[in-house]
């Protein structure tokens, strides 16, 4: 999943980029269910934290190159994980309740208030 929109600032030159990363939080929700059924779930876990730190390296590496740019941000599932998540790397917002779509409108409109463009990927995304 990859969605972009920008602001209609019309600025191009030093738009500032946040770019959201959909996640849920192992310990507080299942993760990777599907793969789960047919690996088990200690595997599907361990590909899900591996999955992870590879779009936290990859969103590092480009926040280091454009530091006043390029935003990482996770948009995590549960209420409660960007209390846990936010200490230990990028800031972190609840995506809300409701369907996708909802949680997509959400984090853009919090975004958007703060950045000129917004990205959405999961955690999933290649790299």
């Amino acid at each position: 999943m990859v969605a972009v929109a920008a602001s209609q600032t019309g600025k191009v030159a030093g738009m500032r980029c946040a770019i959201a990363i959909f996640a849920k939080t192992v310990g507080l929700s299942p993760v990777k269910t599907r793969l789960a059924a047919s690996i088990g779930e200690k595997k599907a876990t361990e590909f899900y934290q591996l999955s992870l730190a590879c779009v936290e390296s990859t969103l590092n590496s480009l926040a280091n190159l454009y530091p006043d740019r390029v935003f990482p941000v996770w948009a995590l599932a549960e209420e409660n994980a960007p209390k846990i998540a936010e200490p230990d790397g990028f800031p972190a917002l609840w995506t809300g309740e409701g369907g996708l779509g909802s949680r997509l409108a959400h984090i853009s409109e919090v975004l958007f208030q703060t950045h000129d463009a917004v990205m959405m990927i999961g955690t999933d995304s290649p790299q």
